[in-house]
Order: C-alpha cells, then structure tokens, then sequence
C-alpha cells in the first residue's frame, strides 16, 4: 500500500504537469523543402522535450487549411492574426513560425511564437551563418529552437506592455527588409517594454484601401496613427530603406498612434554585402527604438525613473 502511495506521489505531479503543458503547432516556410523539413522536425523535437509546451506536428490537414486562405492564394504567405484563427480551429494555444531566407550566400532563420489568443508574438530567436552542409542546418534549426525556449515566459510577465505593430514602408521581397523586420519585432519583444505585433498583410491590405496610399504609394501618419488605434495597438514602428551610392540607409520611426506623434527616430548607413553586416546594421535600428520613447530616456537621463513617476501620479502599469 505505502509503496502504491509513493508510485501515485511521484506519477501526479508528472501527470498534472503533462495536462498544463501548452500545445503548440510548427509551421516552417522557405524556398527549399528540405530545408524545411530538417528545420520543422528540429523544432517539433526541441517543443516536444520541453517541460512547458507539447508539440504537435504541422499537419496535412492544418497545410491544407492555410492555403484555401485567399491571402496566402495571392502572396504565398499569411498574417499573424490567420495563423491565430487557425491556431484555435486546431485547438494549439502557439504557433511557432519559422522562416528560412537564403541571402549573401548565407542563410538566416529566424522563428517567432504566436499566443493564438491575443495573435501576439511572444517569443522570438534568429540565427544566420553560411550553410555548406546537413550538419550546418542541423546546428542553426538547434540554435533557435535553443534561444526560443529559453527566452523569457510570457506567463512571468509582471505588466501589461503597450503595443507595436511594425510595419516595413518597402513592401517587396528583398532580404534587408525581411531581416529588418525581423530584428524589428525581435527587438521589441525582448524589450520588456513592449510586446510586438508582426507586420500583417491584413494592416497592409487595409492601407492598400487608403485613397492617398493608391494615389502615390504613400500614407502619412495620421492615417497610420488611425489604423494603429483600428488594430488595437498603441505604438507604429515605421522603417524604410533605400540604396544610395551603393550604401543601405535604413530610417524607422516610432509613433504613438493616440497623438500621431513620432516619440523616437533611429538611422543607420553603410555598406550591406553581407549577412553579418545586415544582421549588424538592423540590430541597431532595433536596439535604439525598442529602449523606450524620447521622453522616456531623458527622464531617465535624469535620474528620474518611470517607476517612481508613474507611482507619484498613483499610474499603476
């Protein structure tokens, strides 16, 4: 009897840990389908022996489902929020998307975890190196399933972070945008100010319907402002780029979309012909805007916290 009572002492909290673990679907894109398997059953294995989540394999039927949607039909891809819907048609609490950009002879894989129930990115992890063999695939998809897990848990989060949608003013395929975008979201989300929202092709088929936005390609920040406040964030990240000279000069701005107001700017130059210089250069577009708004730092700056401001104005976070 002692013995059955000590088997039971040791299996329920195994079991009870078992049924608390979040279910979570992997889906990998990318131009090569080997690749993308090798990379898929990475992350399936790194989920699988975790002790928060469960994996459960991307499915035929979940494939299937992702490309009736009519925006993955037109662009090959899909937003955030589709993957949210389908994550909760499939009955998964994440999504973990990863995506494979071959780019300067080298490659660069990046995954993002997705709470299906508030379509936020929770997680995000890179990795970019030059890829001559299985071994060198094996060791990047290893890589980020590593820093995905061991990112900071969403359920340890103290405070409600504002939101921030980023948004790639240069809609077109080159690889600068992706990783910008990329480094971007990553930024924010490690932040522990923010919590990042992925650029979604639904904002874009929103400001594709803007009548400024069809006349010149272009919107200005009231309107970006307004369709901030429409998709529920509180912060737009703006960032474009552009070949000068034969140098890359990326400019992002941040906005609050309450006032319309820029409340932070950062700019970078030089020479990208290679991943590392991209990865380097993007990296520091993230860093300075993911550190908190002007105002923010130079209350910092002098020696005034946001805390104890916010706490004398009794504004509890």
């Amino acid at each position: 009897m002692k013995r059955l009572i000590f088997i039971a002492a040791i299996m329920l909290p195994l079991f009870a840990m078992a049924q608390t673990k979040k279910k979570v679907a992997i889906y990998v894109t990318g131009p090569d389908a080997a690749l993308t398997n090798v990379i898929g059953s990475k992350l399936v294995s790194a989920f699988a022996r975790s002790r928060e989540f469960t994996a459960v394999e991307r499915t035929a039927a979940f494939l299937t489902q992702l490309k009736e949607e009519q925006k993955y039909q037109r662009s090959g891809a899909v937003d955030d929020s589709e993957l949210s819907r389908l994550g909760k048609q499939f009955g998964v609490q994440y999504i973990c998307v990863a995506s494979v950009l071959g780019a300067f002879n080298e490659m660069y894989l990046s995954a993002r975890l997705i709470d299906v129930e508030s379509a936020q990115v929770e997680r995000t992890a890179s990795s970019s190196r030059t890829i001559m063999s299985l071994p060198d695939v094996v060791e990047a998809a290893n890589s980020i399933s590593e820093d995905l897990l061991s990112s900071l848990s969403s359920s340890s989060r103290l405070f409600s972070f504002k939101k921030v949608a980023v948004y790639i003013a240069k809609n077109d395929d080159n690889s600068i945008g992706k990783v910008l975008g990329d480094k971007l979201v990553e930024g924010f989300t490690k932040s522990g100010r923010y919590v990042a929202i992925e650029r979604t092709n639904s904002f874009l088929s929103q400001l594709n319907k803007e009548q400024k936005y069809q006349h010149t390609g272009e919107v200005d920040d009231s309107e970006l402002s307004r369709l901030g406040i429409q998709f529920g964030v509180q912060y737009i990240c703006v960032a474009d780029y552009s070949e000068v000279y034969g140098e890359i000069f990326i400019s992002a701005r941040l906005i609050d979309v309450e006032t319309a107001e820029v409340v932070n700017t950062c700019e970078v130059s030089g020479v990208i012909n290679n991943m590392k210089t991209c990865v380097k250069k993007t990296n520091e577009i993230a860093s300075e805007l993911s550190k908190g708004t002007l105002a923010e730092r130079a209350i910092q700056n002098n020696g005034i916290s946001v805390k104890s401001v916010l706490k004398k104005l009794k504004i509890t976070k």
